[in-house]
């Protein structure tokens, strides 16, 4: 089975309900989940966000970031990663956090899964198109 990296789009669709929810809520039942380390202090910095856009509580913050360490995810060191996505970000004007997310699912020879349009976009059309998996293409929402 193919390795899935999942980014953090994904994972707040676990969590709330949002277009394409189910879809990612499905990708918990079964297979290989990675993420490099980054994803939990990215997650955490959009879990501030939306406290501060009054979108959800600090309880509620604290307990979906507690939530997120209990998930069924591989995480891997993403020291190694920085420089060849700093390379492919600024080749394809996409984050470093975007691109670390891609770089390791190439080392891995998976896919991201993703729900950020702007990534798949920039990623479209070209040799790195096949890593990249948009969370619409998961099936019915």
């Amino acid at each position: 089975m193919t390795p899935l990296v999942v980014d953090a789009s994904i994972a707040f669709k676990w969590y709330v309900e949002e277009p394409w929810s189910d879809a990612a809520r499905r990708l918990l039942s079964g297979g290989r989940l990675i993420v490099p380390r980054l994803f939990f202090l990215e997650t955490s910095n959009i879990l501030r966000r939306r406290c501060e856009r009054r979108e959800m509580s600090a309880d509620d913050a604290r307990a979906t970031a507690d939530s997120m360490g209990e998930l069924p995810l591989e995480v891997w060191p993403d020291h190694r990663l920085v420089r060849p996505a700093l390379d492919l970000a600024l080749d394809f004007r996409i984050s470093v956090y975007d691109a670390v997310y891609v770089v390791l699912a190439v080392r891995l020879q998976g896919r991201v899964v993703t729900a950020d349009r702007r990534l798949v976009n920039a990623l479209q059309g070209g040799a790195l198109a096949a890593h990249v998996l948009g969370v619409e293409e998961l099936g019915s929402s």
